[in-house]
Parts: C-alpha cells; sequence; structure tokens
C-alpha cells in the first residue's frame, strides 16, 4: 500500500487548494488559486492536474473556486460541491463537468479514496467539510466555519490528522483595519473560526477521538500571524495538558499534513 499524501498548496483569503493521493488516485479539495499556479505546486509534488480525478468544492466563495474555469475549460476534470453553491459558480465553468450533491452532506467514492462531507456553519449557500478515509485510515478537513459545532466534532471523531481553520485572534480582528460590518461578519456565528475556538475543538477531537496532527489553516493576512496561531492554540492545550501535534499552513507553498 502507497502511503497516502494530503498537503495544502495554498491556504488563507487569497486561495485555497488541498492535494489528496492515495498512490493510486489523486484529488483536489477546493481550487481557489490560479490554474498556473496549482499545475507549478503539483508539478513540485511529481503530479500534475492531468492526474487529478476530481475537485471537491467546500463553498463558492472566489478564494476556493477561482481557479475552477479555467482548470475546467483546460483539463475537464468532474466537479463535485453542494447544490446550492453551483448557482453561484461563474457562468464560464463548464457545468457538464459539474456534479451538484446534496447539502446535508454526501458521501463519494474515487479508487480507493472514500470522502464524506458534513455541513460547516459558514455565510455562503452551502458549506462543507470533508472525511477521507484511505485504506481504513481517516482524514479530516474542516475551515470557513463561524463555530465549532457538535455536528462538525462528531464528523471528525475518529480522524488521525485534520487540516482546521485557526483563521483570526480576537484581539487582532477588534484592534485590526477592518471596517465594522467585516469585523462582525468574521467574528460572527456563520463567519470564521478564532484561535481559541480553534483550541477548543482540537481539545475534544485530541481527547474524545484521539487525534494526533492538525494542520491550522484558512489564517488571516490581517488578524492573525503563524506565529500568534501557534502560541495562542498551543498554550491553550498546554493548559489543559494536551500534547498534540501542531503546524501552520503556509499561504503559498505547500503544507503538508501527511
Amino acid at each position: 500500500m502507497n502511503n497516502p499524501v494530503i498537503c495544502t498548496l495554498s491556504s488563507g483569503s487569497s486561495g485555497n487548494c488541498v492535494y489528496v493521493s492515495s498512490g493510486e488516485t489523486s484529488l483536489l479539495i477546493d481550487a481557489g488559486i490560479s490554474m498556473k499556479a496549482t499545475e507549478m505546486r503539483l508539478n513540485a509534488l511529481g503530479s500534475s492536474l492531468e492526474n487529478i480525478s476530481a475537485v471537491l468544492v467546500t463553498h463558492e466563495h472566489s478564494d476556493h473556486i477561482k481557479g475552477l474555469e479555467m482548470i475546467s475549460k483546460y483539463y475537464k476534470i468532474p466537479i463535485y460541491a453542494p447544490s446550492e453553491c453551483v448557482r453561484y459558480f461563474p457562468e464560464k465553468i463548464d457545468r457538464s463537468l459539474v456534479c451538484p450533491m446534496d447539502n446535508s452532506g454526501y458521501e463519494l467514492l474515487f479508487g480507493n479514496i472514500f470522502v464524506k462531507a458534513f455541513p460547516t456553519p459558514h455565510d455562503s449557500a452551502a458549506s462543507v467539510g470533508y472525511v477521507i478515509e484511505i485504506e481504513g485510515r481517516k482524514f479530516g478537513l474542516a475551515t470557513d466555519m463561524g463555530m465549532p459545532t457538535t455536528n462538525v466534532a462528531k464528523a471528525l471523531l475518529g480522524c488521525e490528522s485534520i487540516i482546521i481553520e485557526a483563521n483570526y485572534e480576537r484581539q487582532m480582528l477588534e484592534n485590526g483595519p477592518y471596517p465594522y460590518f467585516l469585523k462582525q461578519r468574521v467574528a460572527s456565528s456563520t463567519g470564521h473560526l478564532e484561535n481559541t475556538d480553534c483550541a477548543r475543538m482540537i481539545a475534544y477531537l485530541a481527547l474524545e477521538g484521539g487525534t494526533k496532527n492538525f494542520l491550522l489553516a484558512h489564517l488571516s493576512k490581517t488578524n492573525n500571524t503563524p506565529e500568534r496561531a501557534l502560541e495562542s492554540v498551543g498554550g491553550y492545550l498546554a493548559s489543559k495538558n494536551i500534547s498534540v501535534n501542531l503546524l501552520v499552513a503556509g499561504r503559498n507553498e505547500l503544507s503538508y499534513l501527511v
């Protein structure tokens, strides 16, 4: 059996894209960077868009789909997305490639990669995270959620490694340059996940589900830093005597979960 590879190609408000490979089958979750940048980073992994079996979309915001138009035009890769999101896709995305899926969650099988979607609380038409199972090993992805919910936590239980959002530090957001309405949106229950809330969810997943590895993702360029995220999340976990492996996903570089 080949060892799976899961890594972010890009992570943050400027673009999000995750590569998942079992060694036999390869997928992308989101395509929020240009086709050229996606291909360049896949090449660095020894892969290519030609090897991608499908693109799975979490939701329709541009930092998750802006590469889809060119990728669909030149590579004709099937696109799976929550059905409510599809109506907001740019018109030039080839609709014959789009597979609208049940917004409440869905299950898909690509070769030896089993994928299960679950809803996340975000201010989009619909939004999902994914649990990926490869040869009995489970991995999770949960970003773009305004708060840690019981349903999201339960969906991720039992994953050995998880990509999880740590978008902003509350004090940095409150004292930062964003206009009031945007601060309210980010901090709302359908906005993004704050560092301490992220830490609480990690604590639950580590204690109840045995998860050992976490990649902190979708960090705000304005309202967080990798150092602050690690300090806040790591400090909370240390106060609870919880030991896990914590890494931060780079904004424009490969960052490995496994």
